[in-house]
């Protein structure tokens, strides 16, 4: 649900994100129930709660967008493109890092795999004929 321009005053107003709140803007029951459990009185606007919400895993992303304002949408979407793309540059190294030492560990898979599966294949044949030769 987004605002309407009438709604910007409700919004700036806010200094407690309650389950109230939550179920207002739409937000799943699972994580209104989740919401109720981490912070059961409701959660002021403090630093410490806004570390709180990301460290348990809240879907800021979600919040954000359903309950600021379209300017203050707009000024976190703004600040939280270099956030992500430090983020994307930093893991960018380490992924390829990955991908070189999973390609060796592959192939040993695929290697010791492919003489299994022909028995497995073989087996499956000889057991078809059996069955097929026994009904015959």
């Amino acid at each position: 649900m987004r605002l309407k321009k009438g709604d910007k005053e409700l919004v700036t107003k806010i200094k407690k994100v309650t389950a109230a709140l939550l179920k207002n803007y739409k937000a799943c029951s699972s994580e209104v129930e989740r919401f109720n459990r981490e912070f059961p009185g409701g959660a002021d606007i403090t630093l410490d709660n806004c570390h709180k919400a990301v460290t348990c895993d809240f879907n800021i992303l979600w919040f954000a967008s359903h309950c600021l304002p379209v300017p203050l949408w707009k000024a976190y979407e703004e600040g939280e493109a270099p956030l992500w793309k430090a983020y994307e540059e930093g893991i960018a190294p380490l992924w390829k890092a990955y991908e070189e030492g999973e390609a060796p560990l592959w192939k040993a898979y695929e290697e010791g795999k492919a003489p299994l599966w022909k028995a497995y294949e073989e087996g499956k044949a000889q057991l078809l004929y059996r069955i097929l030769k026994k009904g015959g």
